[in-house]
């Protein structure tokens, strides 16, 4: 998911675009409850003294982290780095995981 954004966010702030809630069958769930659920997003772009995460990284974030802009239509969230909860990396490239493959060989 690629999105040119014109905003550039400053110092370590990253602006983030929340992941849509899934929908189940024909079930429509209100905006209200899906914003309540919604804690998961896309990094879209980062500040310069940001160290950890990078864009199109996708991140964990509380609920009421960050401010919510509207640019073009969208809906961001801009917050500071340090309110990043987790990032998901894939397994694959998780260092953790070949140690956990490497160990698993050494049985």
């Amino acid at each position: 998911m690629k999105v040119k954004l014109d905003l550039q966010p400053v110092l370590s702030r990253i602006i983030v675009k929340r992941k849509e809630v899934e929908k189940v069958g024909s079930i429509i769930v209100p905006e209200s409850v899906q914003s309540m659920k919604a804690t998961e997003g896309i990094v879209i772009a980062v500040g310069p003294e940001t160290e950890f995460i990078k864009e199109g990284d996708t991140v964990f974030f509380g609920k009421y982290s960050g401010a919510e802009i509207e640019r073009n239509g969208e809906k961001y969230i801009t917050m500071n780095e340090e309110d990043v909860i987790a990032v998901v990396h894939p397994v694959e490239n998780n260092v953790f995981h070949e140690a956990a493959e490497e160990f698993m060989k050494s049985l």
